[in-house]
């Protein structure tokens, strides 16, 4: 069940990068990025509200917070806005494919953070499905087109900060399993999101006004991407990581730049390569590897 969901929260954010370059004309990119956390805490919060209120609730904790778990949080939620911000900014400088190409980093050190720092198992199966889909996505990447706006110095800024926004959101990531631990997943993921969204807060305060009023369509997209793509997404990844350990999570989100591609090539015609569909191979069975020997529960 854990795979299911993180593959729905990868599916949901796959959809990101078109959104931003939708909403990015009328606003500055640090509003984005604060508005997407405001609307995505607040769904959280009051997700966390309805699971409070059910009868029999099994992910609550009521032990009062130890300074590290505050430190895990703090940690998390800066990780957490300092992605946003990194990513938002990046996308509206280089192409979407290539944003969720180079936006893997994230997943390769959320994967050694939790060899390392979580101490989590590392069978062959584990090793050789992360080599295999690692070498998906760079085979991915080596895409004519797509390889050519990595390397082409119109994006080089914007393809430089998406690799520094990987950064940030691999600290969330371990941050989110440390809690989990030992607290439930409502009250975790709500605290993270509201420091990210203060994380944002004193950028966006420098941020300029928008450039124009922004159309309802405009709108509705800030809200998808607010609600949907942020909110729902990262409870099914909270969710995810409660039973799958982070490595396994990181394997399974290098579908990413798959789902968008697909996406790409639906909703604008772009052209599915043999490199594309190799690489969807190869990333395909390193998550099949993890999937059949997930590894032991924490």
């Amino acid at each position: 069940m854990g795979v299911i969901y993180v593959v729905a929260a990868v599916m949901l954010w796959s959809a990101v990068p078109l959104l931003i370059k939708q909403v990015a004309p009328p606003f500055d990119v640090r509003w984005v990025a604060l508005l997407r956390l405001a609307l995505g805490a607040g769904f959280l919060a009051v997700a966390e509200r309805f699971i409070a209120a059910r009868p029999r609730r099994r992910d609550r904790a009521h032990a009062p917070w130890s300074w590290p778990q505050r430190a895990w949080v703090l940690l998390g939620g800066a990780g957490l806005g300092a992605n946003y911000l990194l990513y938002t900014a990046g996308v509206a400088r280089t192409t979407a494919t290539a944003a969720n190409l180079i936006v893997q980093v994230e997943v390769i050190l959320l994967a050694l953070w939790g060899l390392l720092i979580l101490k989590e198992s590392a069978p062959p199966a584990k090793l050789a499905g992360m080599a295999l889909a690692f070498g998906g996505v760079l085979l991915v990447a080596w895409n004519g087109e797509s390889l050519a706006a990595l390397l082409h110095s119109r994006y080089f800024v914007g393809n430089m900060i998406i690799a520094a926004a990987g950064f940030g959101w691999s600290f969330y990531g371990v941050s989110q399993k440390m809690l989990l631990r030992t607290r439930g997943v409502g009250e975790t993921v709500v605290p993270i999101m509201v420091i990210g969204a203060v994380t944002t807060v004193a950028v966006a305060a420098f941020a300029s006004p928008v450039s124009r009023a922004p159309t309802p369509l405009e709108w509705a997209y800030l809200g998808v991407l607010g609600l949907v793509c942020t909110g729902v997404a990262y409870l099914l990844l909270a969710r995810g990581l409660q039973l799958l350990d982070a490595s396994s999570v990181a394997l399974i989100s290098t579908l990413l730049p798959l789902f968008t591609m697909v996406e790409a090539h639906l909703l604008l015609g772009e052209r599915l390569t043999g490199f594309i569909v190799a690489g969807a191979a190869l990333i395909v069975s390193g998550v099949g590897l993890v999937v059949v020997r997930p590894g032991p529960r924490p």
